[in-house]
């Protein structure tokens, strides 16, 4: 309340201090203010219009209340004052026109990005995601596959499988993941095993799968306020609600989490907040609940802001109790008849080739050398440890993330086979001792610090 109040009287005493518009803004909406932190803003950015700080922030404003259009703009702006020449922002435009549902233009502007940077990745995802709703099965897989070629942190292959309904091998596709990740399992790949065989009709399997995903999150599901695609959670409110234990309470666990989510969705509609992804949750959060009408019209009205069921969104099992409603297959026509007109709009536009990066050749680095990198990296919030494996081989490990091993392309620089878009070059100081790395990747960058005593607040990696 005190931070409030100064900013108040900050902008009460000067309308026209920039900075105090700017950070009165940051303090509003961490107190959940939103429509008064994007006044704030917008009258930080009528100060001044070529802040890039300023333009980043209402872009991103924008982006998450649906306001599409002035996101763009403000991006594009952005863009244009960003000095470091990054894909940052386009691809941010791309995938604004990806969520607006505005296909053809969202697939330009990737393929443009993919011309001045063939291993986007990013980008290459989101060509998969938008061919795949498009029902273009033999381009989604593509795109799949050469992302998955640049990074085995790329997981998404297995959607194009449900589509198609090969859910055992959509299983194997994630099975595999969760081996590589072994001994650590990660929350996501155990709840995409849960939803795969719970939308296959294996409960027993998925009941399993749920079990070890709930106990990950020490026991709860917690409903934010401000998630606009709150996937999982309706995926595990619909199974608890469907197939939970009465003696655990699990249906009416099931029954309060899509409350939350409804009403949580229902403020921000109500704020004028218009993504259609956000739109489409809401509605099926009506429809776990059985209020059919009201997600009916919810639905029809993600449609009409662009819903094209981005991300495979349909398939979560919160829209089962819709499934056979007449409403919903009419819903249903008239989103494809919009993704035709998308390929007509498509069929029209001259795509920027796409020439597959070069294969990258490591060279070899004296171990002298590696030995002057080898330390502990601060990014602010976790240490990278850079350090030589069990097997005598060059590696980082991230946080609590799984270790990683490191080529060079030259004396200074490395990047990972793990995922061949990322990399990092290292600085030494006049004696020679390294002081920071620049962790660079598709849309940016970021330096971390050396730290020869890492604070104990940080977070350690673990070995293994």
């Amino acid at each position: 309340a005190d931070s409030v109040e100064a900013f108040e009287r900050a902008v009460e005493l000067d309308d026209s201090n920039f900075d105090a518009w700017y950070w009165y803004t940051n303090t509003l909406r961490l107190r959940r203010q939103d429509t008064e932190a994007l006044t704030a803003m917008q009258r930080a950015v009528e100060l001044e219009p070529m802040s890039y700080s300023a333009n980043e922030r209402i872009a991103n404003m924008y982006d998450v209340r649906g306001d599409f259009v002035r996101a763009i703009q403000h991006y594009d702006r952005a863009d244009q004052l960003d000095d470091k020449e990054t894909s940052l922002f386009p691809l941010e435009i791309a995938w604004s026109y990806l969520w607006a549902g505005e296909y053809a233009r969202a697939i330009d502007v990737f393929r443009n990005i993919l011309a001045d940077q063939a291993d986007s990745v990013s980008a290459m995802m989101g060509l998969s995601d938008i061919y795949l709703a498009m029902g273009d099965y033999r381009e989604a897989e593509l795109w799949s596959d050469r992302a998955a070629a640049l990074s085995v942190l790329y997981r998404d292959g297995h959607h194009i499988l449900e589509a198609q309904q090969n859910f055992a091998g959509a299983k194997v596709y994630m099975e595999q993941i969760l081996q590589r990740e072994a001994p650590r399992r990660e929350l996501g790949t155990l709840y995409q095993l849960f939803r795969i065989d719970y939308v296959s009709g294996d409960i027993e399997a998925a009941r399993t799968w749920l079990a070890e995903f709930v106990e990950m999150l020490g026991g709860r599901i917690e409903v934010h306020p401000r998630n606009v695609r709150p996937w999982r959670e309706l995926a595990v409110a619909a199974f608890w609600i469907a197939h939970g234990s009465e003696e655990d309470q699990e249906p009416e666990r099931g029954r309060r989490i899509a409350t939350e989510i409804r009403d949580g969705l229902t403020t921000l509609a109500d704020m004028g907040w218009n993504r259609p992804d956000m739109l489409a949750s809401l509605a099926a959060a009506h429809a776990l609940l059985g209020e059919s009408t009201a997600a009916m019209d919810r639905l029809s009205e993600a449609i009409e802001a662009g819903f094209k069921n981005q991300m495979s969104a349909l398939a979560n099992p919160a829209f089962d109790s819709l499934r056979e409603l007449p409403e919903y297959a009419q819903a249903i026509a008239r989103m494809d008849k919009q993704i035709e007109q998308d390929k007509i709009r498509l069929a029209d536009l001259q795509l920027a080739p796409y020439v597959a990066p070069e294969k990258r050749e490591p060279v070899a680095v004296a171990r002298e050398l590696l030995e002057r990198y080898v330390g502990w990296y601060s990014d602010g919030n976790a240490l990278t440890h850079v350090f030589f494996s069990d097997d005598n081989r060059f590696a980082a490990k991230y946080g609590p993330r799984p270790m990683f091993h490191l080529l060079a392309l030259a004396g200074d620089t490395f990047y990972s086979p793990a995922s061949s878009d990322i990399t990092m070059r290292f600085y030494l100081d006049d004696s020679g001792e390294a002081t920071h790395f620049d962790f660079m990747f598709p849309g940016g960058e970021q330096r971390l610090i050396r730290v020869d005593d890492p604070p104990p607040a940080i977070q350690l990696p673990r070995e293994s």
